[in-house]
């Protein structure tokens, strides 16, 4: 448990990284999947621990899926608030609900992680992630 605390400290802060540089919002969404896709297709430390393991060891322990539960919480909140002001701004194009948004967009960031332990290369899922923010995000 104290390595999944670890990780889960580590990759929120790696989140707020990404979404609080001096980018355009839309480029720091890019950059935010980004960073999920080499994180995934690392071939020292493949893949993401609460995505490929804590997600698999809920069944063992309330504990984990307590843990798995507030970091999913956390991420969603954090994309979903990052959204809010995005759209606000005039930067991301406009949606009634950014915070289902925000689910779908972290949904589809840990299947990039899914498909890189499938082995799909990491090329064609930077494809993946940046045409997830064109088609979420960026205004037609």
């Amino acid at each position: 448990m104290k390595a999944v605390e670890f990780y889960s400290h580590k990759q929120h802060a790696a989140i707020m990284s990404a979404l609080n540089s001096d980018e355009s919002d839309p480029t720091r969404l890019e950059k935010f999947a980004v960073t999920s896709v080499k994180n995934a297709c690392n071939k020292k430390h493949p893949g993401c621990l609460l995505i490929t393991v804590l997600a698999d060891a809920t069944s063992f322990s309330t504990k984990f899926k307590d843990k798995l539960k507030e970091f999913v919480e956390e991420t969603d909140a954090a994309v979903a608030d990052f959204i809010l002001q995005g759209i606000e701004a005039g930067e991301l194009k406009p949606c009634a609900n950014p915070e289902l948004l925000a689910k779908v967009f972290v949904t589809a960031l840990s299947g990039l992680a899914l498909r890189a332990g499938a082995g799909e290369s990491e090329e064609d899922l930077m494809h993946i992630a940046k045409e997830t923010v064109r088609t979420l995000f960026v205004h037609a």
